[in-house]
């Protein structure tokens, strides 16, 4: 069974967003410390004393306190062991924390937020973090048990936005059916990402058990859900796992989706079912594993017509019911390499029925994928199709090398993944040496001959490829690590038909 508290890292930067690249090259200046034996005891205490690109650290332990932060290019962190939990306060009946209008660039790390309730003549929407100001980036949070986990729209006029949010959990946000409070079940979400943003990128999370809600729900223009792990499990009540509700240029690559039993909606995903955004209206359903245990329903609901695309390779759908519920209402159709059988136990996954969807060695998933190629009508572009990560637990994940020179369909490649940063596919034949001194870092290949020509490719953490070059007649380059973000990347190198790779770190 999955765990809401299992250990965490410290979360790659593996980002998609100029804007996101932006804040990691940031120079914070005031540090503030909170914590009981602090001077500063409370967040709020601080909130009103922070500057422009100040880091606020905060001790982990237990917090019954709000806090509305109004300044641009913050480090809000929990630092020691676990998590800096602010619980059961809410500031002006919106949220524990509070992104003001006007602030932008704000990243939250290594926190815990829960308890948010407000009454239904309040708006009964209570939100771990209610953002209002311009990009942000959450990374390495747990919210849970609150109205809403997360609630944003961008300040007016703040269209260039971006929300990023890596290796955090979301559990158990909603509003239960008759509850107290007086809010209105089935408007209150995991996660609700409002209408205005340029994109929204889901990294590397574990959303589940959503309350009526959806596990997921977006209406940013470009939309980006990655190595995730999206469930209702056994319990959750969740109306879509995934809701894309005004469409738009969209890649939901590489996830574990399930839909359970108590599901308040028999559609798992939802793609623009009330569009405002301009086309195109692109979805791109890559690598994904999806498992349906409800006795019947769908995997997709696409309820408005469009004249855009539909591509749809290498998917599993485990489970019974129909594909789509309705019509696909898309003009153009790409769909090849899908697995799809109403018996779960056919698709031989490890552990189903508790939720470790890992091929075994008799799956008929395996080494009968397609490339995908890549996307160039998405903000930013380009973007490869070609999942370099995979999910795993908890909240977290590990590098993905084809094996048998063929993809297979589905979020994970065979043999198992193998644990937390764990790398067993990685090339033995390619060696990467780092010289932080020189800000270099040199990617050398064994079985590369002096005097053959190869080309390297560099991808960040999402798939994106960074650096990509011919190699002639070397088996040795040289990477100058100031041109790029700090962040994990894999590098791989071509010749003569084969491939090697391998995973490394850039670090500031």
């Amino acid at each position: 069974m999955k765990s809401d508290t299992g250990n965490f890292s410290i979360s790659k930067s593996g980002l998609l967003l100029m804007a996101a690249l932006l804040l990691n090259s940031v120079a914070y200046c005031t540090v503030w410390q909170v914590g009981p034996t602090r001077v500063y005891t409370l967040p709020s205490a601080v909130a009103t004393l922070v500057n422009t690109g100040d880091t606020v650290q905060i001790d982990s332990g237990t917090y019954t306190d709000c806090a509305v932060w109004a300044k641009s290019h913050l480090l809000l962190q929990g630092v020691g062991n676990g998590w800096a939990h602010c619980i059961n306060s809410v500031c002006g009946y919106k949220g524990i924390w509070v992104i003001n209008a006007g602030a932008d660039s704000v990243t939250i790390e290594n926190m815990e937020f829960s308890g948010a309730s407000i009454s239904g003549s309040e708006g009964g929407n209570g939100a771990g973090l209610r953002a209002q100001g311009g990009s942000y980036t959450i990374r390495n949070c747990y919210f849970h048990h609150n109205q809403n986990g997360i609630l944003c729209n961008p300040s007016a006029g703040n269209d260039s936005a971006d929300v990023v949010i890596e290796n955090s959990v979301f559990a158990y946000n909603g509003c239960p059916t008759g509850d107290a409070s007086g809010c209105n079940p089935g408007y209150e979400h995991n996660m609700y990402i409002g209408s205005g943003y340029c994109s929204f990128i889901l990294l590397g999370s574990y959303s589940h058990g959503a309350i009526n809600g959806h596990n997921v729900k977006t209406r940013a223009r470009n939309n980006y859900i990655l190595y995730n792990s999206i469930m209702d499990l056994a319990d959750g009540t969740s109306s879509y796992d995934i809701d894309i509700a005004q469409g738009g240029p969209t890649v939901i690559m590489s996830n574990l989706i399930e839909g359970g039993p108590q599901k308040t909606n028999h559609s798992i995903i939802c793609y623009n079912e009330g569009s405002t955004n301009a086309p195109p209206q692109n979805l791109y359903l890559i690598n994904n594993t999806l498992v349906n245990d409800q006795t019947t329903g769908y995997f997709m609901f696409m309820p408005l017509s469009t004249n855009d695309t539909l591509t749809m390779l290498n998917n599993i759908f485990a489970g019974p019911g129909t594909l789509f519920n309705g019509s696909p209402n898309f003009s153009v159709i790409d769909s090849s390499n899908n697995l799809k059988n109403t018996s779960i136990v056919a698709i031989n996954l490890v552990d189903a029925p508790n939720y470790n969807y890992n091929l075994t060695d008799s799956s008929p998933a395996i080494n009968v994928g397609i490339a995908a190629g890549w996307v160039y009508n998405i903000s930013p572009a380009p973007f490869l199709l070609s999942p370099t990560m995979q999910y795993i637990d908890s909240a977290n994940t590990e590098s993905r090398t084809t094996s048998g020179g063929i993809i297979d369909i589905g979020a994970y490649e065979y043999p198992l993944a193998t644990g937390l940063f764990s790398f067993k596919t990685e090339s033995a034949n390619l060696l990467i040496f780092q010289n932080p001194t020189t800000h270099q870092i040199v990617i050398e290949a064994l079985n590369l001959k002096t005097n053959e020509d190869g080309s390297i490719h560099i991808y960040d953490a999402s798939g994106r490829l960074v650096i990509s070059q011919l190699l002639h007649q070397t088996n040795r380059f040289i990477l100058n690590t100031g041109n790029i973000a700090p962040g994990v990347y894999v590098a791989e190198i071509l010749a003569s038909g084969s491939c090697e790779s391998k995973k490394f770190v850039v670090a500031k």
